[in-house]
């Protein structure tokens, strides 16, 4: 199935697609612009995309994606380096649900699960992106043996260190931690431990 974004109401300014506007970041080093644009058809994923202009231009290009179930999510601007760093998730397609159980359900599932790759950044400069941060980079700590981030909270003037929502698993179970990491080397420490996933 492909999933792609038609033509739609801000294709005028370069952004493709039947998409909603979240939202504006600013990045001052690079005098650029960010918008953050999301899937507005119900068919697909909530997919978000990330483009970005100069000042004083008027288009705006878009951040590269991977995959076409990629959504770019949590972006956030340094204050003084010219990086937009954000969480990058893959959607996955909804299992094919049998004709007979279509009718039990009245219809299809629409349900899309998605897993985190890690966390880009993009030199809104010179355009320059690459993944900074995954599973293996992760490093948790005992007793627990893989993490992800969950929510990218707040990141570092200078897009080296961050804090986010972090889920650590052991053994089938998962906690979240609000966490400092290292966007080189992982985990650096645990603020608190929160009693819901997100909360």
């Amino acid at each position: 199935m492909e999933f792609s974004l038609p033509e739609g109401p801000w294709a005028d300014v370069g952004i493709p697609g039947h998409c909603r506007i979240r939202g504006l970041l600013y990045n001052r080093a690079s005098e650029s612009l960010v918008a953050i644009a999301r899937s507005a058809l119900e068919e697909q994923p909530p997919l978000q995309r990330l483009y970005y202009r100069h000042l004083p231009e008027t288009t705006y290009r878009a951040v590269g994606i991977r995959h076409p179930l990629e959504s770019q999510d949590d972006a956030l601007c340094c204050e003084d380096a010219p990086f937009l760093i954000f969480n990058e998730l893959r959607f996955r397609e909804p299992e094919r649900v049998p004709a007979f159980l279509q009718k039990v359900l009245k219809g299809t599932p629409k349900g899309f699960g998605a897993d985190w790759s890690g966390i880009r950044r993009v030199n809104l400069e010179t355009g320059a992106d690459e993944l900074i941060l995954d599973r293996e980079k992760i490093h948790p700590f005992p007793p627990y043996t893989t993490g992800r981030v969950s929510r990218l909270i707040s990141v570092s003037a200078d897009g080296t260190d961050a804090v986010c929502t972090v889920g650590l698993s052991a053994g089938g179970r998962v906690d979240y931690f609000v966490c400092e990491l290292s966007l080189a080397a992982g985990l650096r420490r645990t603020i608190t431990k929160l009693a819901h996933p997100f909360l």
